[in-house]
């Protein structure tokens, strides 16, 4: 049984997954995606912690084979990293239809994208996600390096 974690929902048991892939998404859009709370700062604490535990709970707690895929460079490096992913599912592609999803990368449903003209993140809001977010970057970043090396 396998669960989508969607807006950073928790789950303290992942040892039942047999296999997963992880995209990250900037933590500044994730945080945009969710309903705005009253208690603004409070919402943004909460929600990078949230962000940092679900990350960090992927990466030390789940026991099984695990890729993990940087979204940004999923995006800006998509072949290497779509073959990576083909790859570690498991998959059978033949190479046409890798140059078919190539040639369809943009596929049909895509979200209309928000343009935002304020930024609701203070001074101390922004350093404080800059901060949580190189720290699990750097967490993960060595859990890459350590499944490299023990390869």
């Amino acid at each position: 049984m396998s669960r989508l974690i969607h807006d950073f929902v928790y789950y303290p048991t992942i040892s039942h997954i047999v296999s997963t892939k992880i995209f990250h998404r900037h933590t500044y859009e994730i945080i945009l995606h969710r309903d705005f709370f009253l208690d603004w700062t409070t919402f943004v604490d909460e929600q990078i912690l949230k962000w940092k535990k679900t990350n960090l709970d992927w990466v030390y707690n789940f026991t099984n084979p695990l890729h993990i895929v940087f979204y940004d460079d999923l995006v800006n490096d998509l072949e290497p990293n779509l073959r990576e992913i083909v790859n570690f599912i498991g998959l059978n592609v033949t190479e046409d239809e890798f140059k078919c999803a190539m040639n369809r990368r943009e596929g049909i449903y895509r979200r209309k994208k928000r343009l935002f003209s304020l930024d609701p993140f203070t001074k101390d809001m922004k350093h404080y996600i800059k901060i949580t977010k190189d720290e699990v970057y750097y967490q993960i970043h060595s859990f890459i390096q350590n499944q490299k090396s023990n390869r």
